[in-house]
């Protein structure tokens, strides 16, 4: 068994540790008491130069106790260092051996600046270790490696003079186009340019410093390397030669060169180099000329302002972006573009439009990655802001509306109030308003020459790419009213309310050429019921204009228009409510008083129900009103058998009480008259305000005279005879 190693247990935050037993019959074993119960462990069983082994044990209840037997290797040892040249710098790349008799390992060093290396899992024993590099001396030293054990060993190569190299080989070859396999045609060169071939590579000198070196080719002919007449040639090595040509993306070839040698290099095959073309349109109206199209490489910033100049050859060129390149947008080719010459990578691309024009510029645009070659599309559709026809009239009375000639329109959005747009009317009233996002506006109007005449629309939706027509009316306001509120209850004598409520409608604008129509009403906030409505004389004031001056008996409104709708309400009385009526009108409003319930008795004196038929004596009577107040209908008054009188008003409503109809508040003079009776005269004053009138009415029956025609048949009889007819005056 093997003494010394380490055992550890581990469940959770459960961990045990052991060490197995040295130099007895026992070596090699262990125990790991205390282990709870139930539970799956791991145990680790781990020694410097052995390798480490993992177990997995399963502890119940009913088994808390087991046994296992693990087996383990040695590990190996482990040989590391560095590799430097006579300078101390660190050798990269070079190749490291370490042999013996029996094994040979392998490797490189690191390319770091230490030249590191390092052998893992070498078995134990003494080996010869060697480092090599091209142009370096090879250099040697022994290591003696043990099982689980690091040694270090550091090799120093001596640079050897010149490398051992000469430079006499050389490097040709061809380019052609990548898309057709034929000599390159320079598509799109510019005049300053020469259609040729350029082929350059990066070269080290013996003296190690480097530069660079290259040639040029006719498209159709090979290139050599250095050019023919060149003082030396190039050193053994990896070459990278890079070819440029106006039009095409840069390609590059590796060539490995021996020593004294003519190399046939690998054709080189160039993209043409990539573009982004498309055409920019709209989706109403035409574009603004100088709309460009931009492309900026990613790792650039992207211009936020419209950038595009022209340039002396007259083509465009962006300013204040780096690494941007732009294409103006023909207008007479259905904005068609093209962006040539680009190099491979990503750009973001964007579509702008000249500052002072409706079009709203692509900042967002598109991402486009590029490789030598690509021909990629762009198309933008701009968007058009929007635009408002607005036609200003002004109100001239009586519904007339005419145009509005050089007045000043202006567009506020309608959340913060800031200024889109302003414009003056023509002759017709007409003016264009432009520029404008999608936003809700409040538009308004004024007439210089007459600050008090304006007019106003809001709630205005205009989006991108609409023209949004709307009209608009000017209106001035009207001057305060006085008016008194009165009563009559007699005809020709008015006497004033007060306390009479007053609202009042009318418009105080235009939306477009809609009336805005607003109410007002005398105050109650704050004043007493007592002190509110009309004052002791009826009066009451429309405030037309701020300020005003304050009282119960003031309202506001401010009116642009003379007429109105007017409801007057006073206790006891019938609400006033009148349509379209003019303020001049309004000088003086007769309300009426409400009607109240009428009781009415007649009866009649000196009659006896032996001698008279009085209930049909009293339905026979008979009323005429011989005066009553202004307001009243057809009146007319009506008696029954019980004496009861019955009020009739056309214009009253029906009485709920008594089935009759209302009287209304006032003075009246009333005739009862009645075959045989004395006719009487009534006065009946019925106050506003009171909760029935009574009329009571007795007729007098007229005094009788009997004549008897009788024939006395003696002295003291008298015996009744038919007689002639006897006519008898009565003065």
């Amino acid at each position: 068994g093997l003494g010394a190693l380490t055992v550890t247990a581990m469940r959770g935050d459960t961990v045990r540790t052991a060490t197995t037993v040295t130099g007895s019959d026992n070596a090699g074993t262990f125990i790991l008491p205390d282990l709870p119960v139930p539970g799956t462990y791991t145990v680790t069983v781990s020694g410097e130069g052995y390798l480490t082994q993992v177990r997995k044990v399963k502890l119940t209840a009913k088994r808390s106790a087991t046994s296992i037997s693990v087996q383990t290797a040695k590990a190996g040892g482990t040989v590391e260092g560095t590799v430097r040249d006579d300078q101390g710098a660190g050798l990269t790349g070079a190749g490291m051996i370490l042999s013996n008799e029996s094994n040979t390992y392998k490797t490189m060093s690191a390319s770091d600046s230490e030249g590191s290396f390092r052998f893992d899992g070498i078995a134990a024993g003494t080996y010869v270790l060697s480092g090599q590099v091209f142009g370096h001396t090879t250099t040697f030293a022994q290591v003696k490696v043990r099982d689980g054990r690091v040694v270090a060993s550091a090799l120093v190569l001596t640079a050897i003079d010149g490398n051992g190299l000469t430079a006499t080989s050389h490097i040709r070859g061809r380019a052609v186009d990548a898309t057709t396999g034929a000599a390159i045609t320079c598509p799109r060169i510019r005049p300053s340019e020469t259609c040729e071939v350029s082929v350059s590579t990066q070269v080290r000198a013996s003296d190690g410093t480097t530069s660079t070196l290259s040639t040029r080719a006719q498209p159709e002919l090979q290139y050599t390397l250095p050019a023919a007449g060149a003082a030396s040639g190039l050193y053994p090595g990896s070459y990278q030669l890079t070819f440029t040509a106006p039009g095409y993306e840069p390609a590059t070839v590796n060539v490995e060169v021996p020593m004294n040698a003519v190399v046939e290099a690998a054709t080189a095959a160039l993209f043409p180099s990539p573009s982004i073309n498309g055409n920019v349109q709209s989706r109403v109206g035409t574009l603004p000329a100088g709309t460009c199209v931009v492309a900026t490489m990613a790792t650039a910033t992207t211009p936020v302002a419209y950038p595009c100049a022209t340039d002396s050859a007259g083509e465009c060129q962006v300013t204040g972006a780096p690494d941007s390149y732009c294409a103006f947008a023909d207008i007479s080719a259905m904005g068609a573009y093209s962006i040539n010459r680009l190099a491979s990578g990503t750009y973001q691309v964007q579509t702008f439009t000249p500052a002072g024009t409706e079009f709203v510029s692509d900042l967002v645009g598109v991402t486009l990655s590029l490789m030598g070659g690509d021909a990629k599309q762009y198309n933008p559709t701009l968007d058009r802001l929007g635009r408002l026809s607005l036609t200003v009239l002004t109100a001239v009375g009586n519904g007339n509306l005419q145009a509005a000639d050089n007045v000043q329109a202006t567009a506020k959005v309608e959340s913060t109030g800031a200024t889109a747009t302003q414009g003056t009317t023509n002759s017709s009233g007409f003016v264009l308003l432009t520029g404008l996002t999608n936003e809700t506006y409040a538009i308004s109007a004024v007439d210089p020459a007459n600050a008090g005449l304006k007019g106003a629309i809001s709630h205005l939706e205009v989006g991108l790419n609409q023209e949004v027509a709307a009209q608009l009316v000017l209106t001035a306001g009207v001057p305060t009213v006085q008016s008194q509120v009165v009563t009559q209850k007699t005809a020709g004598l008015s006497d004033p309310v007060q306390h009479a409520m007053v609202e009042v409608t009318g418009v105080t604008g235009y939306n477009g050429t809609t009336p805005i129509r607003e109410t007002a009403e005398l105050p109650t906030a704050g004043i007493p019921v007592a002190d509110r409505g009309t004052d002791a004389s009826g009066l009451f004031v429309i405030c037309t204009v701020q300020p005003c001056a304050t009282g119960a008996n003031v309202l506001f409104l401010p009116l642009v228009e003379d007429r109105v709708d007017i409801v007057v309400t006073a206790s006891s009385y019938v609400d006033f409510v009148r349509s379209s009526v003019a303020l001049a009108d309004l000088g003086t409003i007769t309300v009426e008083p409400r009607g109240v319930t009428f009781s009415g008795t007649l009866s009649l004196s000196g009659t006896t129900a032996a001698t008279d038929a009085v209930p049909d004596l009293l339905r026979a009577a008979t009323f005429t009103v011989l005066s009553a107040p202004p307001g009243v209908g057809t009146v007319g008054l009506s008696a029954d058998g019980d004496g009861t009188i019955t009020w009739s008003d056309s214009l009253q409503p029906t009485d709920p009480v008594t089935g009759g109809r209302l009287i209304r508040p006032g003075k009246y003079r009333i005739q009862t008259s009645l075959a045989g009776f004395d006719t009487i005269t009534s006065d009946l004053d019925v106050p506003i305000g009171a909760a029935g009138a009574t009329l009571t009415v007795t007729l007098p029956k007229y005094g009788n005279l009997r004549v008897f025609t009788v024939a006395k048949t003696d002295p003291t009889t008298y015996v009744p005879v038919t007689a002639p007819t006897i006519e008898i005056e009565l003065k």
